[in-house]
């Protein structure tokens, strides 16, 4: 009996040692325990990824979008959680829904893989809106937290913050990395053998941090140089690019798919450069408009939409429904127009700046909410006048400001005569110019035009026009007035917090973004343009293939408006002393 007995204490002995040896195995090559007890083929980046998270500190890595940058984190974090028993991991990201999404791939994506034996490992979860975890029956703990201050308190030993550019940096810094005070304790460092040996087998706590890239201006940025220049010199970090070239040639993304994407309605190379191929950009050295400067402005969470989007989505919703102009309320529409027949850096760039009057008689100002933006390429002068008369109708504006030189003097010459619009049934009454008489003679051929409304500023540019434009909207941001619509991330973010934008087709749900996404490319062009001065003037050039006429529409509106405000030009239905003298009309035979 006693023989039976040694025989099988000798036994389990003999698979203690083996799962011993293998566990040491396994933690010195976490990259192959991914591969056999997940039964996941791992590509060659996946396990350098892996295996660096696991050998360093500090991970931070920068990912295309595809790419599964969250995927690997799932990943990573369930394999350490099995092989160091009684870890515990914070995620953490700039929303709750992308941080459940590590429980979500641990849960509906590697959970359900053939062959993996992870559902074992697993004696709880949890994955919902405003909770989600992971427990493992050998005390390991996997949970989300908020990204605020109301995180404080939590413990870990191992810190993800997925997307952490979308978090502010002094919250990493005062509520997260606080998180990792206490290191893990092995249960044999307990014993009386380990007794005085806690130092020598303690255990380091880890960051991992993975993002797409975004604007040099951005914290993030110095926040990868330091991590960069810290690995570069040996120190216990680690860091690396995977752009989506990466994904193509280990066949996790396909080739037409990125194709399609690089032809898509508001496609911008910048954009593509930081979420696709891990570029960070950034104005150079002679840039005259400064990133963080308009990117504190884009605050506005709703834009207004043309009326035909508001009745393909019928919700009942305030904030989308068109919305009535409020008292005091000025809207002007802004239009740069585009060469004939458009070129590959041009197009008509069309704002709708809604004013809200701040102060009150003599002290009146403008707040300048962009909360329309739209473009198209070219088209001859007939189809871009009917275009803008229908958002100026549309849209209930008050002022049309209009590039008159060049191409534009032809879509001119068309707004200030009756237009037909075939395809609605309907006439759009002739319009006249509030600034020159020159200009407002040009669409005088009848009795009728002569009583046009006067609702047209003319912009005839020359070098003086030009810096004084720039000048003030450079100084209008400064200052705080000028407010946009919000990033495109946070943008999308919004609307998928609305249950019937699931509903909603593709090709809706695009228009919908559009807007965010011109004024994301109009911020790409500001800070693409660079300055020179001549003549004490500033003189504006965009780069090589690069555009400026999202720049030149909004700028030519802010102009206007501080027009309005030097009391140059009087908002209509308002009573003051000011006068605009007219003309008596010719009488025609």
């Amino acid at each position: 009996m006693k023989t039976n007995t040694n025989t099988i204490n000798e036994k389990i002995q003999l698979k203690i040692n083996k799962l011993i040896k293998w566990v040491g195995f396994y933690r010195c090559n976490i990259h192959r325990f991914v591969e056999d007890y997940f039964n996941i083929h791992l590509r060659t980046f996946q396990k350098i990824v892996i295996k660096m998270m696991d050998s360093n500190m500090f991970t931070l890595f920068w990912a295309a979008r595809g790419i599964g940058k969250t995927f690997l984190i799932a990943v990573y974090v369930s394999a350490r959680c099995i092989l160091y028993p009684g870890t515990h991991v914070v995620v953490a990201s700039g929303s709750r829904d992308q941080a459940n999404l590590v429980i979500d791939k641990i849960l509906n994506e590697i959970r359900t893989i053939k062959g993996c034996y992870l559902s074992r490992e697993i004696s709880d979860w949890k994955l919902q809106p405003a909770e989600a975890y992971v427990k493992f029956y050998n005390g390991s703990f996997i949970e989300v937290c908020t990204s605020n201050d109301h995180a404080r308190g939590h413990r870990c030993q191992i810190l993800v913050v997925d997307e952490f550019r979308l978090v502010d940096k002094d919250l990493i810094r005062d509520v997260l990395q606080p998180f990792l005070a206490v290191p893990r304790q092995p249960a044999f460092l307990s014993t009386s053998k380990y007794k005085n040996q806690k130092e020598k087998y303690l255990e380091s706590n880890k960051e991992i941090y993975g993002s797409s890239a975004f604007y040099k201006a951005h914290w993030s940025y110095d926040f990868g140089k330091m991590y960069l220049d810290a690995f570069l010199h040996g120190r216990d970090y680690f860091t690396c690019g995977l752009p989506y070239q990466l994904a193509l040639e280990e066949g996790l993304t396909d080739k037409r798919q990125i194709m399609n994407k690089m032809q898509e309605e508001g496609f911008s190379k910048e954009k593509w450069e930081m979420e696709r191929e891990c570029i960070f950009f950034g104005e150079s050295d002679s840039a005259f408009f400064n990133y963080n400067e308009l990117d504190r402005m884009r605050i506005i969470e709703y834009p207004i939409y043309t009326q035909d989007i508001y009745n393909c989505l019928n919700v009942n919703d305030k904030h989308y429904k068109y919305p009535i102009k409020k008292a005091g309320e000025i809207r002007v529409l802004t239009v740069d127009i585009a060469t004939m027949g458009g070129k590959a850096n041009d197009a008509t760039a069309i704002f709708l700046i809604q004013c809200e009057p701040i102060g009150k008689d003599q002290f009146k100002q403008y707040r300048r909410n962009v909360v329309f933006a739209d473009t198209y390429e070219g088209g001859n002068s007939a189809v871009q006048a009917l275009q803008i008369r229908r958002l100026f109708n549309e849209l209930d504006c008050d002022y049309l400001v209009i590039d008159a030189n060049g191409n534009g003097i032809g879509v001119y010459d068309l707004l200030v005569r009756d237009i037909l619009d075939k395809e609605r049934l309907q006439t759009y009454s002739a319009l006249s110019c509030i600034n020159s008489e020159v200009m407002a003679d040009r669409g005088a051929t009848n009795i009728i035009n002569y009583n046009a409304p006067k609702v047209i500023y003319a912009v005839k540019a020359n070098a003086q026009f030009n810096s004084d434009c720039a000048t003030l909207l450079r100084d209008d941001f400064r200052q705080g007035k000028i407010k946009l619509l919000l990033n495109d991330e946070d943008a999308e973010r919004l609307l998928k917090s609305y249950k019937w934008y699931y509903q909603l087709d593709s090709k809706l749900q695009t228009k919908l973004l559009l807007p965010y996404i011109h004024t994301h490319l109009l911020i790409d062009e500001m800070v693409n343009l660079e300055s020179e001065f001549k003549d004490n003037n500033v003189k504006l050039k965009e780069q090589p293939n690069k555009r400026k006429d999202r720049y030149s529409s909004l700028a030519y509106g802010d102009y206007f408006i501080k027009s309005l405000e030097r009391k140059l030009i009087r908002p209509k239905n308002t009573s003051s002393s000011f006068e605009i003298k007219f003309r008596a009309p010719k009488l025609l035979n």
